[in-house]
């Protein structure tokens, strides 16, 4: 809105003496003045005022006393869109009789005052540039030029209408103006700016001098108007003046109301021939008006296709497949509405097909963003133009004018600035996948008049051809970037299914200011077999070495710019990521996430480095009791199963994990389509759910792969198994365990309570421990998995303690059969599983990382709080069935890996071969840790 308030012209009084010279006998001070200088005046925003004079006129000034002159300028809010129908070019002609009076009506020879005009589709201005003495003059002139229209002589209206056919003729050999003509002409269906700006040689003709008055009389009067004036004047002498001079000016009554455009709701096809050398092709979208906060992402985006030396389109179209001479690409934003409108000056090539191959780049930057390096070149350009138009006074009253009219409000431009140099790519990526949808697309192709042809049948030929073309590619992008399917909300847990067929699970919590994203295929070393053992790990730390677009370094400073940390894991039967940054940059964070998992870099020199790593921590792993015990085990029990394979790898296995290997490993075992992501943190669903939408929407269906199918399952052990080997000196290990359960297996919860109860503090297990020195570290776990899991136990004591030990824990595990549990273990147990459990997730990341698991691993309604609301459940009797079920002795495997100097040999028993590979107690699986 018009503000009708008054800033005082003069609020500061800023003397630097930049400049002057210092007077003869004593120095000069910052502040001082000699008698001879003038102080110097206020200039700038601070003594801008506005205010609106009794007619209604709007007045704008601003003091700027850099130079000696003084731009003057009328904004009259009547333009081309609102010229009478059939009278199109009528507001050019008026602007024509204002420059006409405006030159000659006041100013003197000695003035050479700069004076024109011009009409656009919602203003036409007259405006003069004169030097600081001539102000008068210049005041005069447009006060003038205000008033001829109102009763112009016949020679006056002659010359004016001759001067708008030059305007209208000069039009015609431009072909790019042509083009964004047409494109205006098929954009816009009922509001006046599809009609051409200027008018047309019938409308002109049928202009008379009395239709002509009748117009401006009705429509050009002082509330429609605002005169700016900028530069080296004196406020207070100038509003004087402004009530003799434009004080009594005509009032008017207003312009004809616009006709309402209404949502485009298909494509639109057009083609045209005209008096042209090449073929030009216009594709225009439809976008909100001058006032909309979108409009400067929107100017960023038409600035990263076709403006600048270097640009998308024309590196693409030009530069490389050469389907064009030459492209552009400007943004119409005008007081009703906008277009954003991409032409090419065309080859030889077939117009639908560059029209389809334009229609998928732009898709394409729609789907990705604009990168760094094209962001910055654009808002360089765009902030360039803006600024510079602004280094002259002349141009500065342009920008006050322009958003003093279209805009409402003068001080709007620094806002607007403001968001201009804020915008991310994030912003623009997101305005262009509203901008450039199908229904919003209006295709137009302006063909050379072919001489001497007998028929020109060629523009309905080609009017096929493109809406066929047109048809195709909306019909891929509708498929690419169909709305994700969004489930029913489970405990506050927004779920939905992109058409890539990733999952997402999106929990939204307003008080997080860190978002938290957990990305998990079902996988993991599940489907490795021997030669692809320990891949999976491999791939979990090649996720943050770079990609195809960030190297490694990049990605970092960018993690660095969204506050967050990504890093890769695997697990028997998952492979994923995860990361966290701040809720502030939450579309840059997942961009850098879908980056890596979409776009691994896998680069030789990575996987060489990674992979010595491993194999150190092989060796390390192969020399340690406990791990060799517990991967014994892990291989007589899992023996034709899947998880016999170690998740780490062995050293022949990683050793032969090449860079192709790797890459075609993960391309065929982990599909999109086999995806799971949860978002945990302060976001809305739906905003996140579209952006992975457009970050996914190019994975058609039949690109996605098949997934690894894992070697066919063997029964479970059937009777016992012992195994002992000779390990390094010091203490003896053993692991004595049962097939487990399944992630979906009821049972799972009571398992972990038995665990739970075995390892209570001196009573159990820890008994065997303290007070009767059987063991020096003992443990029971229930390890799950999507082909079954494990139960066991874990010891580690002195050698000549080892068959008592075991002893013990037979008779142990016995008694929970036989006599079950006391209530009181039972209570104290449920308590502080429940309660280190829920304090387990007390950061989001956990949270997520759950739901993510139990979606990835077949139940997609596991919650943490779900898990703690069914052990509160668990009775006695659920205890004891499962004991019963799982610590069946025929089924119980034995390990031991006892010091070799007792001189014992391994007693009898399976032998599958010394140091195989074997997984660390405390790091297996990784996901049974606490995800922080």
């Amino acid at each position: 809105m018009r503000s009708a308030s008054v800033i005082p012209a003069c609020l500061l009084t800023a003397a630097l003496g930049t400049g002057c010279h210092p007077q003869k006998g004593g120095p000069s001070h910052v502040g001082a003045t000699s008698d001879s200088e003038e102080p110097r005046q206020p200039s700038g925003v601070g003594t801008r005022s506005t205010f609106t004079l009794s007619d209604g006129l709007h007045v704008v000034l601003e003091e700027n006393h850099a130079a000696p002159v003084v731009a003057l300028q009328v904004w009259m809010e009547v333009g081309s869109a609102d010229d009478p129908p059939g009278l199109e070019g009528a507001a050019n002609v008026v602007q024509h009789l204002m420059q006409r009076a405006a030159r000659g009506g006041g100013a003197t020879p000695a003035s050479e005052a700069r004076t024109g005009a011009w009409t656009s589709y919602d203003e036409t201005v007259v405006h003069t540039l004169v030097a600081a003495p001539f102000v008068d003059d210049g005041l005069r002139a447009l006060s003038s030029a205000l008033t001829s229209p109102s009763a112009p002589t016949a020679a006056d209206f002659e010359a004016a209408r001759a001067e708008a056919r030059a305007d209208l003729r000069a039009t015609r050999g431009d072909p790019q103006r042509l083009a964004a003509a047409a494109a205006m002409a098929t954009a816009f269906s009922v509001h006046p700016y599809r009609r051409p700006l200027l008018g047309t040689d019938g409308t002109l003709a049928d202009l008379t001098l009395g239709r002509l008055r009748a117009f401006y009389e009705q429509a050009w009067g002082a509330p429609q108007a605002t005169l700016v004036i900028v530069g080296d004047f004196d406020a207070r002498a100038i509003r004087e003046k402004l009530a003799s001079l434009f004080g009594a000016w005509r009032r008017g009554t207003a312009p004809s109301p616009r006709a309402h455009e209404p949502e485009q709701t298909e494509p639109r096809v057009a083609v045209s021939t005209a008096d042209i050398g090449d073929a030009e092709l216009a594709l225009a979208w439809r976008t909100a008006d001058f006032r909309a906060d979108d409009r400067a992402a929107l100017e960023l985006l038409a600035a990263v296709l076709g403006q600048g030396p270097r640009t998308r389109l024309d590196d693409e179209f030009v530069r490389n497949r050469q389907m064009a001479r030459d492209t552009r690409a400007f943004l119409f934003a005008a007081r009703d509405a906008g277009l954003l409108v991409t032409s090419a000056t065309l080859g030889a090539g077939p117009i639908e097909e560059t029209t389809a191959a334009i229609l998928d780049e732009v898709g394409r930057l729609a789907r990705e963003g604009p990168t760094r390096e094209e962001l910055a070149r654009a808002r360089t350009f765009v902030e360039r133009q803006e600024v510079t138009e602004k280094a002259g006074v002349e141009g500065y009253a342009h920008r006050l004018g322009l958003y003093a009219t279209v805009a409402g409000e003068p001080g709007r431009e620094a806002a607007y600035l403001k968001r201009l140099r804020e915008v991310d790519a994030a912003d623009v990526q997101q305005v262009a996948a509203r901008c450039f949808r199908a229904a919003n697309l209006s295709v137009v192709a302006t063909l050379p008049v072919l001489r001497g042809a007998r028929s020109e049948d060629r523009v309905p030929r080609l009017l096929a051809r493109l809406r066929v073309a047109v048809t195709s590619v909306s019909a891929r992008t509708a498929t690419m970037t169909a709305k994700a399917a969004r489930g029913a909300d489970v405990r506050d847990v927004v779920t939905y299914l992109l058409p890539s067929g990733v999952r997402l699970l999106i929990l939204s919590d307003d008080t997080a200011d860190q978002i938290s994203v957990r990305a998990v295929w079902s996988g993991g070393a599940r489907i490795e077999n021997t030669h692809l053992s320990g891949a999976a790990s491999l791939i979990a730390r090649l996720f943050v070495r770079g990609t195809k677009t960030r190297t490694a370094d990049q990605l970092a400073a960018e993690l660095g710019d969204v506050g967050g940390r990504l890093d890769g894991f695997a697990g028997l039967d998952i492979l994923g990521l995860r990361a966290d940054f701040l809720a502030s940059r939450w579309e840059h964070g997942l961009d850098l996430v879908v980056d890596c998992l979409r776009n691994p870099r896998f680069a030789e020199e990575d996987v060489e480095q990674d992979r010595r790593v491993m194999l150190e921590a092989i060796r390390l792993r192969d020399n340690d009791g406990a791990n060799v015990a517990q991967r014994l085990f892990e291989e007589s029990l899992f023996a034709g199963r899947p998880y016999h394979e170690d998740l780490l790898g062995t050293s022949e296995s990683v050793a032969a994990l090449t860079r192709r290997r790797v890459l075609d490993f993960y391309r065929s075992g982990y599909p999109l389509r086999g995806l799971t992501v949860a978002v945990v943190g302060a976001v809305e669903a739906d905003r996140v759910a579209d952006r992975f939408q457009a970050l996914f929407a190019d994975a058609p269906a039949a690109a996605l792969g098949a997934t690894s199918t894992p070697p066919a399952v063997a029964p479970p052990v059937l009777e016992p198994k012992e195994i002992v080997r000779f390990g390094p000196a010091g203490q003896a290990h053993l692991v004595l365990g049962y097939p487990g359960v399944t992630p979906s297996d009821p049972d799972r919860l009571a398992l972990d309570l038995i665990a739970e109860i075995l390892n209570r503090p001196a009573r159990r297990l820890a008994a065997l421990r303290e007070p009767r020195g059987l063991a020096e570290e003992i443990g029971a776990r229930s390890v799950v998995a999507v082909d079954g899991g494990a139960f066991a136990v874990h010891v580690a004591a002195r050698p000549e303690s080892l068959d008592l030990a075991v002893a013990a824990v037979r008779a142990e595990l016995a008694r929970l059969i036989e006599a079950g549990v006391t209530p009181d273990e039972l209570a104290t147990a449920r308590r502080a599983l429940i309660a280190r459990r829920a304090l387990a997730f007390e950061r989001r990341g956990a949270v997520a990382m759950a739901l993510a698991l139990g979606a990835a691993l077949g139940d997609a309604t596991r919650s943490p709080k779900r898990d703690l609301d069914d052990l509160a459940k668990l009775k006695l009797e659920d205890v004891a069935r499962v004991a019963r079920r799982i610590l069946e002795p025929k089924r119980e495997v034995l390990t031991v890996v006892r010091p070799r100097e007792l001189g014992r040999a391994p007693t009898s028993g399976r032998d599958l071969g010394a140091n195989r590979s074997a997984l660390a107690l405390a790091g297996r699986p990784a996901l049974q840790k606490q995800d922080r």
